[in-house]
């Protein structure tokens, strides 16, 4: 299987500017004083990455910055930032045998950098697509800048992934709930922006990824087509029910439960359906074969999706490899 979703930072990107400096003490990581249950090797070695993809089943990585490491500065600092980074996730990317693919890093809060810098990645056969988080402060997906991110990636046939914040918010300081609660309604609520928007009627050929399992937004496709069948402003810039247009995202299986992964094979589509493990983090999956097995998942397909949703590009680069090379 490929591993859609899977981070790694190297150690000189510790320091994100406009955000919170990841620091290790006693060789564990703390992203400022929350401690990440990690240590250093497992955000920063490659041989780490490689062996927890094998161990759990991947024969490939698709390999983006973690949120912590989207700088969404409006300064230079964020571009040369984000040039750093994709700079050393490329070398990697060269030096894995065709076992990693990459994933951009943006400087989004710079539209036309950004831009400039997608444009880069694309004639670089190591990136297969960007990922980005589910707002730019409070700018949601349909909105620009972020809605002209989609334009480009769209006309350039890189795909995109995107990944919550863990943001703030009412009621969520205890008990981990910016993570358990938090991360999946910022995803819905991409989601929604992207499906209410009219994104995918606008850029029919946008390849675009919701980790998590699309977060809430599954348990919440009842409630948003009443929405549309119910009201003029729901449904004004959605030619189909939110049901079928959620049928074209692509979406990973890091559900960790069977029922809630029988849920999202109930209302995504087969052939957008992806894995994913979410390493090195604590939310993250150790045994997703057991999952994907007890759903009656076929690694087969969920390969085949992550190859469509990689495209061209992507898949020629695991193909093209030397080393060992996923054939399902």
């Amino acid at each position: 299987m490929i591993d859609v979703h899977a981070h790694w930072i190297p150690a000189h990107c510790f320091e994100v500017p406009g955000g919170v400096t990841l620091r290790v003490r006693d060789g564990e990581v703390f992203y400022g004083d929350v401690p990440l249950q990690l240590s250093a090797g497992d955000l920063t070695d490659p041989e780490v990455l490689l062996e927890q993809a094998a161990a759990r089943g991947f024969t490939a990585s698709v390999v983006s910055a973690p949120p912590i490491s989207f700088a969404l500065g409006s300064d230079s600092a964020a571009v040369e930032y984000c040039a750093r980074y994709n700079e050393s996730l490329g070398a990697l990317t060269r030096n894995a045998g065709g076992r990693v693919v990459a994933l951009g890093n943006l400087p989004l809060g710079l539209p036309g950098e950004a831009l400039a810098m997608l444009d880069e990645l694309a004639s670089r056969g190591e990136f297969a697509g960007i990922a980005i988080p589910p707002m730019l402060g409070r700018l949601r997906l349909d909105q620009d800048p972020m809605r002209s991110i989609l334009r480009g990636a769209s006309r350039l046939g890189m795909c995109v992934l995107v990944h919550p914040m863990q943001l703030p918010g009412p009621g969520l300081g205890h008990h981990y709930m910016q993570n358990l609660l938090g991360n999946p309604v910022e995803t819905a609520a991409a989601i929604g922006a992207v499906l209410l928007g009219g994104v995918l009627d606008e850029l029919p050929d946008l390849r675009i990824c919701f980790v998590h399992g699309g977060g809430a937004a599954p348990a919440l496709l009842g409630r948003w087509d009443h929405g549309w069948r119910a009201r003029a402003d729901v449904r004004g810039d959605l030619t189909d029910l939110p049901s079928q247009a959620f049928r074209r995202l692509y979406l990973d299986t890091l559900v960790h439960g069977v029922d809630q992964l029988r849920l999202l094979t109930a209302v995504a589509s087969d052939a957008h359906l992806i894995a994913g493990s979410d390493h090195p983090f604590d939310m993250g999956d150790r045994d997703p074969a057991f999952h994907l097995r007890e759903a009656g998942l076929d690694p087969g397909g969920l390969r085949a999706g992550a190859l469509n949703f990689l495209g061209e590009r992507g898949a020629a680069w695991i193909n093209d490899q030397k080393g060992p090379i996923d054939h399902g």
